[in-house]
């Protein structure tokens, strides 16, 4: 019924016959509005063949290469070879690969050089890294985290730091005006200062874990930004480039690299463009974190190399300088 209702409103004899011929099993016309043409017509026959990969067995395929190659690694950074022989392997082994002694040097130092306290020990950055992955687990903040009326709810709040110390750390680890003045020298640092320390260990985050997760040749690479949101007057004062969207508000830029196969967060931490870094500096910065060389003309990534619109299209700067990289 609703297709005679179609053919009674047509006012075009062209068109109220194309409409016909379809309905009634009739071969399409070549040109609806030119004329309907009723017969058949051969296709013409060619030798190119034209098929469509399966993307779930390329992906597995690529999954299961990298894998092997991780499990490879982790198990050498944590027994020093790989043991011919499976070994309990704890949560424990596995977080002190990816917070090697240099990396917790330098979080230990940045805190004592500000804290208003006691230096703050090794097995208590330990605590404090647990009460970090305790409160992401539970979704909580620290003030419930460490509530009397919460002691059910969180039993391993009294096995770590106090909430007393901890508040002392987090304010050691925030920038905050004291830390304009160099107590050295007594003079004035300005603020919007490159932060040397934040992009020592950014660099020092990223090599550790490219040289875990990245495999040449094989990973699939997923270039993706986020905007992360200021949350005080404080953070505006560290030197990073801000950017102001309506849509998600005034915060600065974070780029990341994630292999698509695996899952797994390459550059762990990423990049944090710095006040005059551009784009195409940050995605420069990840690719030679992932190479793990100190100078750009190092820097080679022969792998698949997947961005959003945001970094522009075939053509832009961002895709002229990863095909340069060797990025396909």
């Amino acid at each position: 019924q609703d297709c005679n209702n179609i053919l009674e409103d047509s006012d075009d004899e062209n068109e109220v016959a194309f409409l016909s011929h379809l309905l009634s099993g009739v071969a399409l016309p070549e040109d609806p509005f030119g004329g309907v043409d009723s017969s058949w017509k051969e296709v013409e026959t060619f030798e190119t063949v034209v098929a469509i990969d399966d993307v779930d067995i390329e992906l597995l395929s690529v999954a299961r290469a990298e894998v092997k190659v991780v499990l490879d690694r982790l198990v050498t950074k944590m027994f020093g070879q790989k043991p011919r022989v499976k070994k309990k392997i704890t949560p424990g082994q596995i977080l002190k690969v990816f917070f090697p002694s240099n990396i917790l040097s330098t979080i230990r130092a940045q805190i004592n050089q500000h804290i208003a306290g006691p230096t703050l020990q090794s097995d208590e950055l330990a605590s404090l890294i647990q009460i970090e992955l305790l409160l992401s687990c539970y979704g909580t903040t620290p003030t419930s985290f460490f509530s009397i009326d919460n002691r059910e709810l969180y039993p391993a709040a009294s096995r770590v730091m106090r909430h007393d110390r901890y508040a002392q750390v987090l304010k050691a680890l925030s920038k905050s005006q004291m830390s304009y003045e160099n107590v050295f020298t007594g003079c004035w640092n300005p603020p919007m200062q490159h932060e040397r320390t934040l992009a020592k260990m950014m660099d020092m985050v990223r090599v550790l874990c490219a040289e875990i997760g990245y495999v040449k040749e094989k990973s699939i690479l997923s270039l993706d930004d986020d905007l992360l949101r200021l949350r005080s007057k404080l953070v505006q004062s560290v030197g990073l480039s801000h950017t102001n969207n309506p849509a998600k508000g005034l915060g600065v830029v974070h780029h990341g690299i994630v292999s698509i196969a695996t899952g797994l967060y390459l550059p762990v931490g990423g990049h944090i463009a710095s006040r005059g870094e551009t784009t195409e500096d940050s995605v420069k910065i990840l690719l030679r974190g992932l190479c793990g060389v100190s100078a750009e003309s190092q820097i080679n990534v022969p792998n698949l190399l997947a961005y959003d619109r945001g970094y522009g299209g075939p053509g832009g700067s961002i895709h002229e300088t990863a095909v340069s990289y060797g990025c396909e």
